[in-house]
């Protein structure tokens, strides 16, 4: 399996943007939180901001690099260990039993 080191990702963009961890984003940008769920919802939030303030560049480019992030397959974005860790807590939720 191939695994993308999204935390370098968002490094690299947080050089270029760095006022952008503390906006909608930061759940994923300063938590280090790539799952589908938390990608989905600084995806939403950030929208959100872009509606008030349409001429502000570092929200357009976070939302650009967050549509890219989820892009990526979960799997491929989340550490072997994480991706472990989320397994085990998804199979927590639905376990029948």
């Amino acid at each position: 399996m191939v695994w993308i080191d999204v935390q370098k990702l968002c490094d690299n963009f947080l050089d270029e943007w760095p006022m952008a961890e503390y906006g909608p984003a930061h759940i994923t940008l300063a938590d280090g939180n790539f799952e589908d769920g938390h990608l989905l919802y600084c995806i939403k939030e950030t929208f959100k901001a872009i509606r008030k303030d349409k001429e502000n560049n570092e929200l357009w480019e976070t939302f650009a690099f967050l549509m890219m992030l989820v892009d990526i397959p979960e799997n491929e974005r989340l550490e072997p260990e994480d991706e472990a860790e989320e397994m085990e807590i998804r199979n927590q939720w639905c376990d029948p039993s």
